[in-house]
């Protein structure tokens, strides 16, 4: 086995590292499973405590016995003498990495019985020193302490795909805030079928078709079931993220013989990138300018100018990335550039690639809409001038853009709706990794040029001040996804750069502890954002929800022939046959009703309190109204005092409650036949 020069450091930090987190994972262990249901009884009285005593002893004495009579040492000395099998060995270390999974969310533990986050990262590292003492002779290239953070990063890997598999149910309603309705606009791109619309017009949704792409997918089959859409909705949050880390890496790699390092970054970058998260669509478009610069230069500028237009037309604010990450790989990938005579050359693959993004992000989508809107029919002088403000609009104003929304700057700050803040969500996502890149320049184990390092400050810094901004916009700001475009870059750069320090002729900084100390913390680090979602998710009793399809049902049959039936919310019940279709009023849908909310739109109200007013409506579904408005001890304060004020009290002005189900969040109107409340202001609309 190769010996590095810090071996002895090495075991001081591992088994301090250890008995640190099996204290913290004992201290969680108790305050979250036995102090919690205690209470003021006599703790000597309580068998879960006395269940935790004996766990603790029973834990001490067996390292002390092993400390004692070496027992893994001789079990490693005879397990040398026999040949075990690499099947048996993948197997057993398998076992181990999804152990951690399995305790959290697959075994049905009482209600009272957690496994809270110390004692789950307590079990990645117990788990992961047992997955390298299994390879123990294998993994010889790297030390010990890169060994185990990689078995960590593959427990954690493993823990935030079986959580995220935890939403796939067949559960009719929506599982948060606004599931249900999302599923409904992404189904109206193939599946419009589905819905009874009067002369078959077209559906409008609250998005764009590029957004809906992904997720519309499925909906050309005509009898989809919720909870196999589910499934693939959770595997669009899965796959492009590994799909995009791996294909970056291996665009970097030279040494294509080391064939695990591809897949130990892609899931890395899918960690990396939940940390946002990162909408699909954006990921989709990356993966399609990778695999395109694999190309010569024609059909690499037709992908990045087609991945560009999509990033557009799925939400304006990307339509720069494809191209400036294409630009930024294909500088990277060049080794030494330079505007030196015999170097000038290469960089002209990656100045037209840089421009074939700007193109299709910003020049053809407004050259396609105004060739639809102006030029069949237009004189030159009319083609002309509407060139020319095509070129004066390729570069947007993004402050004037900014400023149509309210921007709620105390959010990049701790605050009730995001806790940590911005500011402070984003250092703890990127610190690691940027110091790492920081200290991989200065020891020269990674070495861009001066041009490399500019091109990659300013797309980071660009993407890093842009997405700050966009997060304090109202709305926003409950996490990072809007910073996703710098959480891509910095994935590209880590790309560039580790691939340069994990080169054969580079491994030796592993000499150093610090640095690969670092490395190894910036590799599990993203790992503690996985830990968020503490518990399973939380289904209603089958009474409740069966009550509440029987309700819904019911007054759809009464009320059809009454008037229109509108659901501002819970309209993936119609979209998977749940309940029997009726006529689709595709107005007036929850998210639509925020935004407006959030950005005053007085003639949208209009209408709408006009239509309250007539009782155009014979039913309404929709969640339950509140009526409360938050101060900012409340989270989302800003957004809910918004609706309460433009939605929920005309509504209740007008329509009145017939049933209410706080479990599966559903509330039944009809139109109100008394006079409005007292209570409410309801002269105001």
């Amino acid at each position: 086995m190769r010996k590095f020069s810090y071996s002895k450091k090495e075991k001081i930090f591992l088994t301090a590292t250890f008995f640190v987190l099996a204290i913290l994972a004992y201290i969680d262990f108790y305050l979250v499973n036995v102090q919690k249901y205690v209470g003021k009884q006599n703790i000597w009285e309580s068998r879960r405590f006395i269940a935790f005593l004996v766990f603790v002893f029973i834990s001490v004495l067996v390292l002390v016995l092993d400390r004692k009579y070496k027992w893994l040492t001789r079990i490693k000395a005879k397990s040398e003498q026999v040949k075990i099998p690499p099947l048996i060995k993948v197997l057993a270390a398998g076992t181990l990495i999804c152990v951690p999974a399995i305790l959290k969310w697959i075994i049905p533990f009482p209600e009272t019985f957690q496994i809270s986050n110390w004692v789950l990262i307590f079990l990645f590292y117990a788990f992961s020193l047992g997955c390298d003492w299994i390879f123990n002779r294998q993994n010889t290239s790297y030390p010990r302490l890169m060994r185990i953070a990689f078995y960590i990063l593959l427990c954690g890997s493993v823990n935030l795909i079986v959580s995220k598999l935890e939403f796939v149910t067949n559960y009719p309603f929506t599982l948060y805030w606004s599931e249900g309705n999302r599923f409904f606009d992404y189904s109206t791109l193939f599946g419009s079928f589905r819905y009874l619309t009067p002369g078959g017009r077209k559906i409008n949704a609250f998005t764009t078709w590029a957004m809906q792409l992904p997720w519309a997918v499925p909906f050309a089959l005509p009898h989809l079931s919720i909870g196999v859409f589910r499934l693939w909705n959770q595997l669009l949050w899965i796959l492009p993220s590994i799909i995009l880390g791996f294909i970056t890496f291996r665009h970097f790699q030279a040494d294509r013989g080391k064939r695990l390092l591809p897949f130990a970054f892609a899931l890395w970058a899918f960690l990396f990138f939940d940390q946002g998260p990162i909408y699909a669509p954006l990921l989709l478009a990356g993966i399609f300018i990778v695999a395109g610069l694999r190309f010569r230069l024609i059909p690499a500028l037709v992908c990045v100018i087609l991945a560009s237009y999509y990033a557009y037309e799925a939400r304006w604010t990307w339509s720069f990335a494809p191209g400036l990450w294409a630009g930024l790989i294909s500088l990277l990938a060049i080794e030494e550039p330079s505007f030196k005579k015999r170097k000038i050359k290469e960089l002209v693959r990656p100045v037209l690639i840089g421009l074939a993004g700007l193109f299709g992000g910003r020049a053809l989508p407004l050259i396609i809409r105004q060739f639809e809107s102006n030029f069949l029919n237009a004189d030159i002088k009319t083609i002309s001038s509407t060139l020319i403000g095509i070129g004066n609009s390729v570069i947007p104003d993004v402050v004037t853009a900014a400023s149509h929304h309210p921007l709620l700057w105390d959010r990049l700050l701790p605050n009730s709706t995001y806790p940590p803040g911005i500011l402070l969500g984003v250092i703890w996502a990127t610190l690691p990794i940027v110091i790492l890149l920081v200290l991989l320049f200065i020891k020269k184990i990674w070495k861009p040029t001066w041009m490399q390092l500019l091109a990659i400050l300013i797309v980071s810094a660009g993407f890093l001040v842009v997405g700050l901004t966009i997060s304090t916009k109202i709305g926003g700001g409950s996490n990072l996804h809007n910073l996703d475009m710098y959480l891509v870059s910095l994935m590209i750069v880590a790309a560039a750069a580790a691939n340069s320090a994990l080169s054969s002729s580079k491994e030796k900084f592993f000499n150093h502890f610090a640095l690969t100390l670092i490395f190894a913390i910036a590799i599990v680090v993203p790992i503690s954002y996985s830990l968020r979602t503490e518990n399973n998710v939380d289904i209603p009793a089958e009474y409740d929800v069966e009550e509440s399809l029987e309700v819904i049902e019911s007054n759809l049959v009464k009320s059809t022939s009454a008037g229109e039936v509108l659901f501002i919310d819970h309209r993936q019940l119609l979209t998977f046959d749940l309940v029997s279709q009726v006529p689709l009023v595709d107005a007036y849908e929850k998210k639509m009703l925020m935004e407006k909310a959030m950005n005053p739109d007085p003639q949208y109200f209009v209408n709408f309190y006009n239509d309250l007013k007539e009782h155009r409506f014979s039913l309404i579904i929709n969640e339950p109204l509140n009526i409360i408005t938050r101060g900012n001890e409340s989270d989302f304060a800003e957004e809910n005092n918004a609706y309460v004020q433009s939605v929920s009290i005309p509504l209740l002005c007008y329509y009145e409650s017939v049933y209410t189900n706080m479990n599966t969040r559903v509330e039944v109107l009809i139109p109100r036949e008394g006079l409005p409340p007292v209570d409410l202001p309801c002269e105001e609309y």
